[in-house]
């Protein structure tokens, strides 16, 4: 029987290929068929139908030539049948809506894994962006911001 850590590193393997591939219906078949996606902009998509519909949306553009790396992972098992795995990720070759190739993204992704039977799939999914703050990036004026202002 497969174990939590072995299915979380096959599911976030399977993640990375398959998005890669650019074989959505594939990608999207980790999802469990009632699972829920928050995207890295906070939207939340519901049901395996409507992350991959969205999924294939966001290919025919932006992530049309895109590619995902995995670069860290940790799994927490909850009981027998339960996981949460976070893991830090980077995606490259997304392309802007004037054809312009935008700079990488690196993110964490935050997977809540259910066993059914011998079978592991992904019940909810969070994607969330990590951004430098103002105050450590080059490319935003300095106007007054710092972290303790920033709380």
């Amino acid at each position: 029987m497969e174990t939590a850590e072995q299915a979380a590193r096959r599911i976030v393997d399977s993640y990375v290929s398959t998005w890669n591939a650019h074989d959505l219906e594939k990608w999207s078949g980790l999802f469990a068929p009632d699972a829920e996606y928050v995207t890295p902009l906070g939207g939340l998509q519901v049901g395996r139908d409507e992350i991959l519909q969205s999924a294939l949306d966001t290919h025919a553009g932006w992530f049309a030539q895109s590619v995902l790396t995995d670069d860290f992972m940790t799994v927490r098992r909850i009981g027998d049948d339960g996981a949460v795995v976070l893991w830090r990720w980077m995606l490259v070759g997304m392309v802007n809506s004037r054809g312009v190739t935008v700079r990488a993204r690196t993110g964490r992704t935050t997977l809540v894994l259910v066993r059914e039977g011998e079978d592991w799939q992904v019940a909810a999914a969070h994607d969330a962006d990590i951004q430098s703050a103002p105050w450590e990036r080059e490319d935003v004026p300095d106007e007054g911001i710092s972290p303790d202002r920033a709380a």
